[in-house]
């Protein structure tokens, strides 16, 4: 099904799912100058709480299909540097088709 959405409409769509984790992420959005984003190309990160990401701060990501629903678990969608105080959508948009 991606592949056969226009590259206008997996833009959309991945806008959309960007604003739906921000709105369900109990975090704070990370300023847009943090290096360790912009050297990952990445542009929804937030700031984690000083004891660490914890799944309860971060919305589960689940794939409704017919009969069947798909959880993923957190390391699949979220890249987390504790070190950098960061954890970040890690989900693009592609400009091929898969």
């Amino acid at each position: 099904m991606w592949a056969r959405l226009s590259r206008c409409r997996r833009i959309q769509l991945l806008s959309w799912l960007k604003r739906l984790f921000k709105l369900q992420t109990k975090l704070s959005v990370a300023d847009d100058d943090r290096p360790y984003s912009s050297r990952l190309d990445i542009d929804l990160c937030f700031n984690l709480p000083s004891d660490g990401i914890s799944n309860t701060a971060v919305p589960s990501l689940i794939f409704h299909f017919e009969g069947a629903d798909m959880e993923l678990p957190l390391e699949n969608y979220t890249v987390s540097d504790v070190s950098a105080g960061l954890t970040c959508l890690a989900m693009e948009g592609s400009s091929g088709n898969l």
